[in-house]
């Protein structure tokens, strides 16, 4: 009973912690959205993009790859995080552009 009560306690925090964070991010990216309003020009959020990108990968909407799959160095994208990148601006400019096989 205290190992189940452990992981519940565990569980809770994590996502408290998880919910603390997408705050954080939602704050932080909130005056970048009103400058692009403000310069009538598009807003990219591509963390929120690669994010996606991972959730969609994984099995059960866990992230199934490390960040290292989309850039090497975590800074520079590879072939895969610049097709993220350009799909996501091409979306922002109204194209649609599809990245499954047809």
């Amino acid at each position: 009973l205290a190992a189940h009560q452990e992981v519940n306690a565990e569980s809770s925090a994590t996502r408290r912690n998880a919910a603390q964070v997408e705050l954080a991010a939602d704050l932080l990216k909130r005056p970048r959205i009103r400058r692009a309003e403000e310069y009538e020009i598009h807003f990219v959020d591509l963390q929120e993009v690669f994010d996606k990108y991972f959730k969609t990968r994984g099995e059960n909407g866990q992230y199934a790859h490390h960040s290292t799959f989309i850039a090497w160095d975590r800074v520079h994208p590879n072939q895969i995080g610049a097709t993220l990148i350009a799909a996501a601006f091409l979306s922002a400019c109204g194209l649609k552009l599809s990245l499954t096989e047809e």
